[in-house]
């Protein structure tokens, strides 16, 4: 019996998936039937991941607006939609107390935590999400 809970033909798209918790989460979005499409900075661990999962990837950071564009254009190429977009990739620095934070890192930090999932999210939301709906993580 198939449940009516499964991702069948569903795509997702996991951010930082490259090992931890994102490959978790893609593991766990296969095994209840979606394809799935991983990106982390990490190029090894990005094809090992994909290989193992039955994936698409693409390394590169999420920080970089351009790998984001490019991370939506390999999933609509490879699957033609994209239904479920986990936005896993983060950073904890900087450490210690805000009067004695760097702002550069203070500013990578926004843009990996912040920045990031917004620009996946629309360009997501322009690809395919927008005409037919979707989840976002």
């Amino acid at each position: 019996m198939t449940s009516s809970y499964g991702l069948q033909g569903r795509v997702a798209v996991i951010t930082g998936a490259s090992r931890g918790i994102g490959l978790a989460v893609a593991e766990g979005l296969v095994a209840a039937g979606a394809r799935v499409c991983v990106t982390g900075r990490d190029a090894e661990g990005v094809r090992r991941a994909a290989a193992k999962l039955g994936a698409v990837g693409l390394a590169g950071t999420v920080a970089d607006p351009a790998h984001l564009r490019e991370l939506t254009e390999l999933a609509m190429d490879e699957f033609g939609r994209i239904d479920i977009v986990v936005n896993n990739a983060a950073t904890n620095q900087p450490y210690g107390p805000l009067m004695d934070a760097d702002p550069d890192l203070w500013r990578e930090a926004f843009t990996v935590n912040v920045e990031a999932p917004l620009r996946l999210v629309q360009y997501a939301w322009r690809a395919w999400m927008a005409d037919h709906g979707g989840s976002v993580i």
